[in-house]
């Protein structure tokens, strides 16, 4: 069925959009809808359809693998704020190398006192990379986890 309706090139591709979530073909999902400019789907997928949170992070790092403007991306990621498993959201972005993307959502989640390390882990990463105080940050802060 899946493929019959890719094939179709519909020009609504709800359908395809529930297949894949009931199936929990995330990656697949996103790049249809990606290659196909679809992307305003994906938004309407994560914030109106999508029922399982773990899809967030899988949306997010196929973006990335599709080279999707970084801005899209931190935008997806002002919405979600906190309504993410962020150690997995963290990781999609850390095995990409692009950790950095996060830096402001990372930024906003240790303002809201989120003590999640891997948060504040990213968060020290990123100091680090980019010499922003990294021994103050890495001293001051009591949930990084080294």
């Amino acid at each position: 069925v899946k493929n019959i309706l890719l094939e179709l090139k519909l020009t609504d591709p709800k359908p395809i959009i529930f297949l894949c979530d009931a199936h929990q073909q995330y990656d697949e999902l996103t790049r249809y809808l990606y290659k196909n400019n679809f992307s305003k789907y994906i938004e309407v997928y994560l914030f109106k359809v999508c029922q399982n949170p773990q899809a967030i992070p899988v949306v997010l790092g196929t973006l990335i693998d599709l080279e999707c403007e970084e801005s899209y991306i931190k935008g997806i990621l002002k919405i979600v704020r906190s309504a993410v498993p962020m150690e997995e959201l963290i990781n999609e972005f850390e095995k990409r190398s692009k950790i950095s993307i996060l830096e402001s959502w990372l930024e906003d989640r240790v303002s809201e006192n989120i003590q999640i390390p891997a948060v504040h882990n990213a968060m020290a990463k990123i100091k680090v990379d980019t010499h922003q105080n990294p021994q103050k940050f890495l001293a001051t802060n009591q949930f990084y986890d080294p």
